[in-house]
């Protein structure tokens, strides 16, 4: 598995925020499990927002764009939202700080595999969907050789009804209701250095 990660601005800088002055991309690939290479791809950006300190913690408040993408053999989903977040960045000594942040979107727009799971025809075996999405993640940092991570994601897709598209017709996903996925991932990896 290889997961790669690009950070750009910094969200706890004393400024006037503009829309993506503060974002994050993150993907993961594998070879040899499930369906295809890409496992997923999760993404935000700032819209809007405004930072305050209040005594050693840092916050960033603000309104955000999320992009969700996930890939497994249970499901598939893709998800556009747009929400509110809380952004806090808490130092506990010199060299240990926890980040967390807090975030709920609505969802206009996604796609979601559904109750028959994904499969690998050439047709459509995904519903449309629009929802509701909340995200939790929390890392603790003790200095440079240890990392601790926890990261839960909640999905609430509702499947639009009786939309027959030009190109498939509706489809066996198409079957009215509601999904709800949850995603937990605890993450401990060490990095270790010599100097």
């Amino acid at each position: 598995m290889i997961n790669l990660q690009l950070d750009y601005g910094n969200p706890f800088e004393i400024r006037k925020r503009k829309a993506f002055d503060f974002f994050k991309l993150r993907t993961e690939f594998s070879y040899g499990v499930g369906r295809k290479i890409l496992d997923n791809v999760l993404g935000y950006g700032i819209l809007f927002g405004k930072n305050a300190q209040i005594g050693k913690l840092a916050i960033l408040v603000g309104g955000f764009q999320y992009y969700d993408y996930w890939d497994s053999k249970s499901f598939e989903l893709m998800a556009i939202g747009f929400g509110g977040g809380v952004f806090t960045k808490l130092p506990i000594s010199k060299t240990t700080n926890l980040y967390t942040n807090i975030s709920f979107a609505g969802i206009p727009l996604g796609a979601n595999s559904g109750k028959f799971g994904p499969d690998t025809s050439q047709f459509r075996d995904y519903s449309y969907d629009d929802g509701l999405e909340g995200k939790f993640e929390s890392t603790l940092i003790l200095g440079k050789y240890f990392t601790a991570s926890l990261v839960y994601y909640y999905y609430f897709m509702h499947t639009y009804t009786n939309l027959v598209t030009k190109d498939y017709g509706p489809t066996r996903s198409d079957v009215p209701g509601t999904n709800v996925i949850g995603i937990l991932k605890p993450n401990i990896p060490c990095i270790f250095s010599r100097t």
